[in-house]
């Protein structure tokens, strides 16, 4: 779903609004009281408008401490800290892969793998925030609608009146501009669409009058009426109404801005009587004008749409019969009134689904459907990368070998999950390793980019379709050290430092930035001793090892390119505690590549930033493993590291929409997209967070969805990286919380 502001926009106006609601009915709770006491109208007038002018700010001062407050909770030092080392997926019994297995019946599936309990999902303000400030968008501008119609029909109502031409009220409108002090005098104009007196007009507003009024009024009467009109034009109400209306649409929600607006009506409607009062007329025949306005206007149907004060602000006569009483001289004490009661029903509402809102939300699917999804073997016929060339290859689903025993002893030493989470990482890992990559030195196999990203994500035990009748398939370890090669080009290079992955050339299809494929294959799980075979100038073949692709590594590290694969690299292969110098002669060591590296861009950087994030997160966890603690201070170098991540991992968080989905920018309504941009945020995540945001909701929410989407679009995830960026996650985070249950267990 698109929303109108993005998510993080959208928590702050809407914790804005939230605090605006006591805030308000404390306002106006002071300002009554005060106003109460008070037995002058306009000090009761100032008093309610100064309230409002308070409800006004009170916004804009809470978004500002809000948008202060996360700020700093950004830069607060959090613990980060897990040490998961690089390794290979769980081997069962059989020695095969452990997630590899699939039951064989729709029985087994239901026992293994049911997912079919309700999905707990707190109530998080964080998921509904868009929504609602969309809705309250919608509200503000349908009542800003209506105030611009308003206006637009006092402008109608100004085209369609008649001058007054006659010189007895002419006279009377010149008398009074000059008792009251009007600095200029208002058109006087016979309106047949308003059945009040009324103001209309901005800039130049005039005076209308009825038709059918102004027969049935002496003149002392319509001098009163004018009077009236022209005390409203002396203090600027018809302006201050325009603007009451404005804050009244921005929140419209809130009964006790209603409230407050219309006592500042009230209020306004006393200060113009007695303004009127004071240009020399006596209050009772004042009083009488009112009732004879009232008496005559009390048939006619049509109201005008107009925001200026007219003589009667309501039809009510409760009104009338305190402005009158007040002239006369009746001290009763003003009645408080909520004049749309119907709004607190509303607004307590809002608030019991904002805070007590549904703790759990049930699957949609039956347990039939999802036994069906899961020992379903249909996959796509072909799996691509969206931007490579090398997209005719397709994945196929593993079928049992005949070295592969009976499906009962897998589950046998299986760990029994602890609670759905585990079950949706299992369901979604046994459908992703059952595809198969193929290898091969044309454009209709995969590319070593492909193969290397699948060897990250999977583990260098995953299988690879060799092509090969006699031996179909092998293990990713022994196709890294056959000396692959891709259309003509080796991918391990001979160098006077060692050896090096060939570089890049085209998207997609050898590596794409310094130390790439060394850190996939690390992450992969394949040791530094591991035999290589390099290919030299001359075309021969050298015996080599991943130690040798590593000191060529550290030759080549610079300030001009990325180097945030380097980092990953080293970290996983290097102590901390070494030292370098590069080709340029530069000494370097892990520290100083985490320190250079945490001083980058993220927003911007190549796949949102995740890469770089999780090269110092792996880095950051090499240095808690060097010094066996987490309790001793951090040198400047990796507070700031850590500094980093805990800042990132706040605003992933925050970027999370309503359904999990972890999405720092715009939600894109693109399957792999964002499944892409997800599965790269749990990649860095799944060795960033500690144990305990590990189990927090947002982060259970997030495994949560992205597993659920993997197994729903099954088929329709072609692309290569989303698939190999969500089985790392999830391995990572299957081996911790297995991990987790064991010292559970063992306690």
């Amino acid at each position: 779903m698109t929303f109108f502001v993005d998510q993080s926009l959208a928590i702050s106006i809407v914790l804005s609004l939230m605090h605006f609601c006591w805030q308000a009915v404390l306002i106006a709770s002071v300002v009554g009281a005060l106003a109460w006491t008070m037995h002058d109208p306009r000090w009761r007038y100032r008093t309610l408008l100064a309230g409002m002018f308070g409800m006004v700010n009170c916004p804009v001062l809470n978004y500002v401490m809000v948008c202060r407050q996360e700020t700093d909770s950004t830069t607060v030092p959090r613990s980060v800290v897990v040490q998961p080392r690089p390794s290979t997926m769980t081997l069962n019994a059989t020695g095969q892969q452990g997630a590899d297995r699939v039951p064989a019946t729709k029985a087994d599936a239901m026992t293994l793998n049911a997912v079919v309990s309700p999905v707990a999902r707190p109530f998080n303000l964080n998921h509904y925030a868009p929504f609602v400030v969309d809705v309250y968008l919608v509200g503000v501008a349908g009542m800003m609608a209506r105030v611009l119609i308003g206006l637009w029909g006092g402008r109608q109502l100004r085209r369609q009146s008649t001058s007054v031409l006659d010189e007895g009220l002419q006279e009377i409108l010149m008398r009074q501009v000059e008792r009251i002090g009007v600095k200029f005098v208002p058109v006087l104009a016979y309106c047949d669409c308003v059945d009040v007196p009324a103001v209309v007009g901005l800039l130049k507003p005039a005076i209308l009058l009825p038709f059918s009024m102004t027969a049935g009024l002496s003149l002392d009467q319509l001098e009163a009426v004018i009077a009236h009109e022209l005390a409203h034009l002396r203090r600027y109400d018809h302006l201050v109404n325009v603007l009451q209306r404005i804050v009244e649409s921005i929140f419209f929600f809130h009964p006790a801005v209603w409230w407050l607006s219309n006592r500042i009506r009230l209020e306004r409607e006393h200060c113009a009587d007695d303004l009127a009062i004071g240009s020399s007329l006596s209050p009772l025949d004042y009083a009488g004008s009112l009732l004879r306005v009232a008496e005559l206007s009390h048939s006619a149907r049509f109201r005008g749409a107009t925001f200026a004060a007219s003589l009667l602000i309501t039809g009510r006569p409760s009104t009338l019969r305190r402005r009158v009483a007040r002239l006369l001289g009746s001290q009763s004490e003003t009645m408080v009134r909520l004049q749309h009661p119907w709004m607190v029903v509303v607004t307590l509402l809002v608030g019991l689904v904002l805070f007590l809102g549904p703790r759990e939300i049930p699957c949609n699917r039956s347990e039939q459907a999802m036994a069906d999804e899961v020992v379903s073997t249909r996959m796509s016929p072909a799996i691509d990368d969206v931007s490579s060339t090398v997209d005719e290859t397709s994945f196929e689903v593993r079928r049992p070998i005949a070295a592969e025993k009976p499906q009962e002893e897998t589950a046998k030493v299986r760990v029994k999950p602890r609670d759905k989470i585990d079950e949706a990482i299992d369901e979604a890992l046994g459908i992703m390793t059952r595809l198969q990559l193929s290898m091969g030195n044309g454009e209709k196999s995969h590319s070593p980019w492909q193969l290397m990203h699948w060897i990250q994500g999977f583990g260098s035990s995953c299988l690879i379709k060799t092509g090969n009748v006699d031996r179909p398939t092998m293990t990713g370890e022994e196709w890294i050290a056959s000396g692959p090669e891709f259309l003509g080009e080796p991918v391990w290079q001979l160098t006077e430092a060692g050896a090096c992955a060939h570089p890049f050339t085209r998207p997609f299809m050898f590596q794409g930035h310094p130390g790439q494929f060394l850190a996939w294959i690390g992450a992969g799980g394949v040791p530094i001793e591991f035999p290589l075979k390099a290919k030299d100038r001359a075309g021969k073949y050298h015996e080599v090892t991943v130690r040798d692709v590593v000191n060529d590594t550290k030759r080549r590290v610079n300030r001009r390119e990325e180097m945030t694969w380097t980092l990953w690299a080293l970290a996983n292969y290097e102590s901390f505690d070494t030292e370098w110098k590069s080709n340029e002669n530069e000494t370097w060591s892990i520290e100083r590549l985490a320190e250079y590296e945490a001083g980058q861009r993220i927003v911007g950087a190549p796949e949102w930033g995740c890469p770089r994030l999780f090269a110092l997160a792996t880095a950051l966890n090499k240095y808690r493993q060097f010094v066996q603690t987490i309790d001793v201070a951090l040198p400047a170098s990796w507070q700031k590291v850590h500094d980093l991540l805990v800042q990132e991992t706040e605003r992933a968080r925050l970027s999370q929409v309503w359904n999990g989905v972890l999405c720092v920018e715009k939600h894109s309504k693109d399957l792999n997209h964002r499944m892409h941009l997800a599965a790269s945020h749990l990649t860095w995540l799944s060795i960033s967070v500690d144990d305990k945001t590990l189990d927090q909701p947002w982060m259970r929410q997030s495994i949560q969805q992205l597993c659920e989407d993997y197994v729903e679009h099954q088929n329709d995830c072609r692309d290569v990286a989303v698939v190999c960026h969500a089985a790392y996650a999830l391995r990572q985070l299957r081996e911790r919380r297995e991990r987790l249950i064991a010292v559970i267990e063992a306690q």
